[in-house]
């Protein structure tokens, strides 16, 4: 016999996507839902619009409160939940049909806490990792956050990309302050991988996410900085009560400082960027499809340097090492270059022996045939 699952969607001033969201969830395959609607005091017409889908669907729940944030409307509705597992879907998203059928059979199937799955941008599939179950008595847990959430960005924060166990996304999303609307999926994450014994990575997509705007945040970066300094103090607390802090304290502050760099080179309030690196003579980029090698300091770098040239297009962004998702933009493998047009793949890479060993290997592993479209040039140090 099935189980209920729960559906928390937070909502605030949604009513341009919130149709389609709805509509997304209610023709889920897998029909044994609640669909819990939390109007955070929207001021537009989402209100109107979740008091008609009550009507229609016996499934559909709905609260109506001052607006508070993500936190408090998502703890309204996991307060309200009456699901043995809970899920998560922002208004402005959308899901593919299929998602909490398949979702929900990985955890019956290998009786696990919560399954992780990727995330589809541009009707784009992103999934960074095998698939496998990742059981901590097995497997070290410290090594597992370290490598998959502060180091290479393989696991995607968010919650809205996987299924949890009731009593203990619960238990996890009470010890979450309301006013902790910025960086909460990353505390909620850290804090349910620190408690649960097993999970499955899943390596497909479900979950249709609408970008915006990929800045750090809509706060200058002044507010940003301060925002930031709070995450990671609730990051350190979260491991320190856990007994992880000693393996992970150098993982996490290397993550802290490159959140802190990119908020200051993005800052809304200047329009001055802070760069180490920069490429030279980017005038013989401009009209050309650019493939960025490389996703460390002159990788990201290179990438803020180019992202405001508007006549330099970066089609792909890759790395060995670092693939997944680096503050919502897309760093893939570097096979997946295989499938990508571009002009000219640019090597950001400091040291030239390096860069040469990876040009070998590009042109070995057929990633690009043509030696003359590889572009390595020394990166300027500006300080």
């Amino acid at each position: 016999m099935s189980d209920l699952i729960s559906v928390i969607v937070p909502v605030y001033n949604a009513s341009k996507y919130l149709d389609q969201c709805i509509e997304s969830i209610l023709t889920q395959t897998y029909k044994k839902l609640e669909i819990i609607l939390i109007d955070d005091g929207s001021t537009d017409s989402s209100r109107e619009i979740c008091m008609n889908y009550r009507k229609r669907d016996t499934r559909i729940h709905f609260i109506s409160q001052k607006n508070g944030g993500s936190v408090a409307a998502r703890k309204a509705g996991i307060e309200a939940a009456n699901g043995k597992f809970i899920g998560f879907v922002d208004s402005d998203d959308y899901i593919e049909p299929n998602m909490f059928e398949n979702l929900y059979s990985k955890i019956k199937e290998f009786n696990v806490d919560f399954v992780h799955s990727g995330m589809i941008l541009d009707q784009i599939r992103i999934c960074t990792y095998d698939e496998m179950v990742v059981d901590f008595s097995v497997w070290d847990r410290a090594k597992f956050i370290n490598e998959n959430i502060f180091q290479t960005y393989k696991m995607i924060y968010a919650l809205w990309s996987k299924l949890f166990k009731a009593n203990i996304i619960k238990d996890v999303f009470s010890k979450l302050p309301d006013e902790q609307n910025y960086g909460e999926d990353l505390l909620c994450l850290c804090r349910y991988i620190s408690k649960c014994n097993r999970f499955y990575m899943y390596k497909d997509a479900f979950y249709h996410y609408r970008i915006h705007d990929i800045s750090l945040s809509h706060l200058n970066w002044t507010d940003t900085c301060i925002q930031e300094s709070n995450l990671y103090s609730n990051v350190i607390k979260i491991l320190e009560e856990n007994k992880l802090l000693e393996e992970c304290r150098n993982s996490v502050e290397e993550h802290y400082r490159r959140r802190l760099m990119m908020a200051i080179m993005k800052g809304s309030s200047s329009d001055n960027n802070v760069f180490r690196y920069k490429f030279d003579n980017i005038n013989i980029l401009e009209d050309k499809r650019i493939a960025l090698y490389g996703a460390g300091k002159v990788g990201r770098d290179f990438f803020y340097q180019l992202s405001q040239n508007k006549q330099c297009k970066i089609v792909a962004w890759a790395d060995k090492q670092k693939y997944g998702l680096s503050n919502l933009i897309s760093i893939c493998r570097p096979e997946e270059l295989k499938k990508i047009e571009f002009d000219i793949l640019l090597l950001a890479i400091k040291n030239k022996f390096i860069a040469d060993e990876v040009r070998t290997e590009l042109i070995e592993n057929n990633i690009c045939n043509d030696n003359t479209c590889i572009l390595w040039k020394e990166p300027v140090c500006l300080w």
